[in-house]
């Protein structure tokens, strides 16, 4: 069940956002290449390819990059405190985030559903699947916000430490 969880995950924040990437360098530079040449004209859909693949590329990423605790930090007020201290901290902010992420699952649920029908300007793709993305993010920040909330939270209460050192998906 944990093999296929984490299979099911790569393929979501990791695989997915690679080839959204490089889809979207290839078109970018196919677009750049028909722009700038003089002979050539511009290709309508190379921008429809590269916006959506941008909003692929960064949501899903970015999921990949908090489930592994990659994310780049300023955190010199945070490193400079106590270790029960930084767990009262990470429980807010977790908290903060898993919540945040539950208010706006059904708001953004319903807005992707009202867009459905909308079609992007060339490539005629359903705006809801352009931008279908930003539900799996909140989704997946929520769950692993929720899972680290708990973990910080069992910690406080029962005073003791369960090994985060890799996060039990990674």
């Amino acid at each position: 069940m944990r093999k296929v969880l984490k299979l099911i995950l790569d393929i979501l924040d990791l695989y997915i956002p690679t080839l959204t990437f490089i889809i979207m360098f290839v078109a970018f530079i196919i677009q750049v290449v028909f722009r700038y040449v003089p002979v050539l004209r511009p290709l309508p859909w190379a921008y429809d390819v590269t916006a959506f693949g941008f909003v692929w590329t960064t949501l899903l990423a970015a999921c990949h990059m908090r489930r592994i605790d990659k994310h780049i930090t300023f955190d010199m007020f945070y490193a400079a405190r106590t270790e029960k201290s930084k767990t009262i901290m990470r429980i807010v902010a977790n908290g903060i985030v898993a919540f945040t992420c539950a208010v706006s699952f059904l708001p953004t649920l319903s807005y992707l559903v009202f867009i459905n029908g909308d079609k992007s300007p060339v490539l005629r793709i359903p705006m809801s699947l352009g931008y279908g993305p930003i539900l799996v993010f909140i989704v997946l920040i929520g769950c692993y916000s929720l899972y680290d909330f708990l973990v910080d939270l069992y910690s406080i209460l029962f005073k003791r430490k369960i090994n985060t050192q890799s996060p039990p998906l990674v």
